[in-house]
């Protein structure tokens, strides 16, 4: 008889603890990323002229040898009107994403590698791409300089 009455008892618990309805947020602003990319060519840019707006950012910085090693986040935005969708925010783009990018290019660099990326997509087709890369350059010290400074020791 006891163990019937324990037995209700853990029964009634259990019930009562699942009488709070269960809710699932989803995004306001669900992208369908196959749907907007159906005749995307990410090969071709946008066909109108592209302005991109680049913003590097110096997260560190070693000087050894002549070589400057750097750690650095470059942040470019531009837009792309085959991209727009309705919508009123800006949503993250999945890894399996791939739009067209600019071709960004440090011309000196002796090694550029690209560490992380994240991409973001806003309603109106503007893209912001952040990229955290490692990049070194060969820091040669110029003969104008050394003249320069040679000029100074004798004055």
């Amino acid at each position: 008889m006891f163990f019937l009455v324990v037995w209700q008892c853990m029964i009634l618990s259990v019930t009562c603890r699942h009488d709070t309805p269960i809710v699932i947020e989803r995004p306001m602003n669900r992208v369908e990323f196959d749907d907007l990319l159906m005749e995307y060519n990410k090969d071709q840019g946008p066909t109108s002229d592209v302005s991109v707006s680049v913003d590097i950012t110096v997260n560190s910085a070693r000087l050894s040898e002549d070589v400057l090693r750097t750690s650095l986040t470059l942040e470019q935005t531009w837009t792309d009107p085959r991209l727009m969708f309705k919508g009123v925010s800006e949503v993250p783009l999945p890894s399996s994403v791939q739009p067209w990018h600019p071709d960004t290019v440090i011309i000196n660099a002796l090694s550029y590698e690209v560490k992380a990326t994240s991409s973001f997509l806003n309603y109106d087709g503007t893209m912001r791409r952040r990229q955290l890369c490692y990049v070194e350059v060969i820091c040669e010290e110029s003969s104008h300089s050394s003249e320069k400074q040679s000029r100074q020791t004798e004055s």
